[in-house]
């Protein structure tokens, strides 16, 4: 049995309900019951959002619709064809189960399933469990769909949802969330919490809703609020752990820009604030936000261990290393284990980036990307590029390997190209050849700059030897490329060719070893 000092009193049929929601969950009704919410409505409603922001603000366990699928599900949606009942009833089967064993074992939970039709919500239908339905029209879930990418749902398979569909019933217990209205997924899942009177486990959770009640019924809120608002989200505070090359530079940039950043690094000669993570989250104020800095793989695994048994619900870690985006969604499900977030961030620009800005690419929730924005706004270059919202968990790194995949082919490029010409007996000096190429050309570009100063700094590049590390990026997107069935012989043969300078000292391996020093700042072998 749930305990039920989870659930607070139920709203009594006098309580104001949202205008943008609809209830058919009876008084009293979930008083003895194991609470179990199923998130429901066609792709693209926004279902995966508000499953991670209830399960952070309430500290319950959440599972992903998606993950119940059978390979062979995803391969057919992949293809874009649309799953029969013949493809959906295993699926609702371990489902069905996984609600079972939570009532079981009276552990609350929330899960998303599109449930579009009523046989499909009667195999999931058992005492506590209440449908959230996530409901819009047919453009405006079109147009969020178009602008996800990644995902294996292809949106001409849309229209065949909405056909599906069947609306509930008034029998059915549940609640409908117009989604037209566009309230935020915060707002969502704090309207879910109230209307059912559960009791939320996040510090954070009134005034937004009160600013959003206020924005349904056309009144606005008190000036004075909606200016602490804004102090609130034009200057934050953060932590930041691992002060090495590109850390150390990035704190100094957002505290350029006004915030206050909390530096935490192993080496005491680091420039660091504090010198443990316990003192690095005593410092800060909740709900907190820790970018982490550190290299991918052990560094970071034991980073994000260790915050998980420091920070509490409502805190959000800031993944901006090399992490594997499939590891992204590892930590991003055991963090929300303590109601803690996630967003990663594939971070580019190297040393530079303290004066000329860094390229940010981020995966995570709406939510949880505005909330860092001012913080990812003071990071990103001058103009309107420099920062996407990629998509969701994962997404961030994602995007980041693939940049580093088309970094390797435009690199190789540049060194065969420079190395041609130093063979040729024709082309007397091909330093002032490749300098030559930065005004009017179709390859002009900032490696091309950075090639040239190199080649100035050592001309002929003899004093480098001709051998380039490959720090994974590129090895993961050939990888992938496979899985999906895309060629990528550029980035494939870049690969090699950096494999191969550890076993030979080749005029191209140098070009890449002094780019890769002068954009990034990483180590080259000296001859």
């Amino acid at each position: 049995m749930a305990d039920t000092s989870q659930i607070e009193p139920q709203p009594t049929a006098s309580s104001p309900v949202p205008e943008a929601m609809q209830n058919t969950v009876p008084n009293g009704y979930l008083d003895g019951k194991n609470p179990i919410l199923v998130i429901m409505g066609v792709s693209g409603c926004g279902k995966t959002t508000l499953n991670e922001q209830l399960s952070r603000k309430l500290g319950w366990d959440m599972a992903e619709a998606d993950d119940f699928h059978p390979a062979a599900n995803i391969e057919k949606m992949a293809r874009g064809i649309p799953l029969d009942d013949t493809d959906r009833w295993p699926w609702l089967e371990r489902i069905h189960t996984w609600i079972a064993d939570h009532i079981r074992q009276g552990r609350p939970g929330t899960v998303t399933c599109s449930a579009l039709k009523r046989e499909y919500r009667d195999k999931l239908r058992m005492p506590g469990v209440i449908f959230i339905h996530l409901s819009g029209d047919y453009d405006l879930i079109m147009d969020r769909l178009s602008r996800r990418h990644g995902h294996f749902m292809k949106p001409a398979m849309l229209k065949s949802q909405f056909d599906t569909l069947e609306p509930l019933g008034t029998d059915e217990i549940h609640l409908t969330i117009d989604v037209n209205l566009n309230p935020s997924p915060q707002i969502e899942a704090e309207e879910v919490i109230d209307t059912l009177g559960l009791k939320c486990a996040a510090s954070t959770h009134t005034e937004e809703v009160e600013r959003e009640r206020a924005r349904q019924t056309g009144q606005r809120p008190p000036l004075t609020q909606i200016n602490e608002q804004h102090e609130r989200k034009t200057t934050m505070q953060i932590g930041m752990i691992g002060l090495g090359r590109m850390g150390l530079n990035m704190a100094e940039r957002i505290k350029g820009a006004g915030h206050q950043v909390v530096g935490y690094d192993l080496d005491p000669d680091s420039g660091r604030d504090v010198d443990s993570l316990e003192a690095l989250v005593g410092a800060l104020q909740a709900p907190r936000a820790i970018w982490v800095m550190v290299p991918a793989g052990k560094p970071t695994e034991e980073t994000i261990g260790c915050l998980y048994d420091l920070l509490e619900p409502g805190d959000l870690v800031i993944d901006g290393g090399n992490t594997h985006f499939t590891q992204d969604m590892e930590h991003a499900k055991l963090l929300s284990e303590r109601g803690i977030g996630l967003v990663d961030v594939g971070t580019s620009n190297g040393i530079w980036g303290k004066e000329r800005g860094y390229a940010l690419m981020a995966g995570g929730s709406d939510e949880d990307f505005e909330r860092i924005l001012p913080i990812l706004e003071a990071l990103k270059p001058e103009g309107e590029n420099g920062l996407v919202h990629a998509g969701g968990i994962g997404a961030g790194h994602y995007a980041k390997m693939v940049h580093n995949g088309i970094e390797y082919g435009m690199m190789q490029a540049l060194a065969e190209g420079y190395a041609i010409m130093q063979a040729s007996p024709l082309v007397k000096n091909p330093d002032q050849v490749a300098a030559s190429w930065r005004e009017g050309s179709v390859i002009k570009s900032w490696l091309l700059d950075l090639m040239v100063k190199a080649l100035q700094e050592d001309p002929g590049l003899e004093h480098i030897a001709g051998k380039a590390d490959e720090s994974g990026e590129a090895k993961w997107m050939i990888q992938d490329a496979l899985k999906l069935g895309v060629p990528v012989p550029v980035t494939t043969a870049s690969l090699y060719a950096r494999q191969g300078s550890k076993i030979s000292d080749p005029i191209t391996m140098k070009v890449v070893s002094a780019l890769r020093e002068q954009f990034g700042g990483h180590p080259i072998a000296k001859e």
